[in-house]
């Protein structure tokens, strides 16, 4: 499989919105340990920040942020205690953190979905100049991903892509190694997926955006974008079955059902039929296991509306066609038209 492309850092434009993204994710089912990670890069503003948390009864967050826009050559990417870096002849990438995250509380009585408090969200030096002391645990990880499956790049088939990326890349792959939360360390072996994007993030101009991956058969997987400007709501993506090229996603129809008010509670069950290329239909019906929220204030440029957009990154558990349980992850967004500070994240 050929990575070259994909694979280098992008020359930066000057435009402070101008940023180059990272995402990891998995979930091991053996383990019952899941991880996901995004890191964002913005060298013209000299910024770069991270959102990450650990899935499973070891329920950890961490949002904070750098002065750093990009170190080396983009071949090591660093914030806020994370690092990756990438095998520029094997695409395997690496990722390593060391630091503390914030414990979240399982409480018990908790129903499955509950979300993680917003105010922990924020980053740790925050939350204690705000009064607030948060539980401290320390974290560690080294693990490898390693691709199972080409890069699917997104193709520009509306120019209403072009408001939150240039070019974006989907790929799934196995990650290992192991994961450390406090005194309890994993070994972890799972598959997962990663992205990669690069250009101008206006999300003011955006109404809605989801996203969602799944392993739907075995050796298959399916992820997928959507995104909803004014009147007008495209797709992209991709049905990935190992090293061929599978047929990209054309429209996604979705059921979700929330807690309570759908502007502000937290989604409880989701389900998608994921129309392709091919004409398949793919079905997937998921629970909801476990929600990390965000919040950023947007102000549209024209007519100076301030909102609120609330951003749920879902943990959702399904079957796949033959009956086996697996976990994928689904990010649904929402506008609430009464804004609700919250410290930004680099996003």
């Amino acid at each position: 499989m050929d990575f070259a492309i994909e694979r280098a850092a992008h020359e930066p434009g000057t435009d402070p919105l101008w940023r180059e993204s990272y995402y990891f994710e998995f979930f091991d089912d053996d383990a019952g340990i899941g991880l996901f990670h995004s890191m964002g890069e913005r060298p013209a503003k000299n910024h770069s920040g991270v959102f990450s948390g650990v899935w499973g009864d070891q329920r950890a967050v961490l949002v904070d942020w750098d002065k750093v826009g990009r170190y080396d050559d983009g071949t090591v990417h660093r914030s806020a205690g994370f690092e990756y870096k990438q095998d520029p002849l094997t695409g395997i990438w690496h990722m390593t953190f060391s630091g503390a995250m914030v414990r979240v509380p399982n409480t018990a009585g908790d129903t499955p979905g509950t979300r993680v408090p917003h105010e922990l969200m924020l980053p740790p030096r925050k939350q204690v100049e705000s009064g607030m002391e948060p539980d401290l645990v320390p974290a560690n990880w080294d693990i490898a991903f390693t691709p199972c499956s080409p890069a699917y790049r997104y193709e520009p088939v509306s120019p209403l892509w072009s408001t939150v990326f240039d070019v974006h890349y989907d790929q799934f792959g196995i990650f290992s190694g192991h994961l450390t939360i406090g005194d309890k360390t994993y070994e972890v072996n799972a598959k997962g997926m990663r992205d990669h994007s690069w250009g101008v993030r206006d999300w003011a101009k955006v109404d809605e955006w989801q996203f969602g991956w799944f392993h739907h058969a075995p050796g298959q997987s399916v992820a997928w974008w959507e995104l909803t400007i004014g009147d007008t709501t495209v797709w992209d993506g991709a049905v990935h079955r190992g090293d061929a090229k599978g047929a990209s996603v054309v429209s996604v129809d979705r059921t979700i059902r929330f807690r309570g008010d759908r502007a502000e509670s937290e989604p409880t069950t989701a389900e998608f039929v994921v129309h392709t290329s091919d004409g398949e239909d793919i079905r997937i019906e998921t629970q909801i296991v476990d929600v990390v929220p965000a919040r950023f204030v947007k102000t549209d440029h024209e007519s100076q509306e301030v909102n609120t957009t609330i951003v749920d990154h879902c943990l959702a558990r399904h079957l796949d066609i033959v009956g086996v349980t697996r976990h994928g992850q689904y990010e649904i967004t929402r506008t609430s038209r009464s804004p609700l500070a919250r410290e930004r994240s680099g996003e």
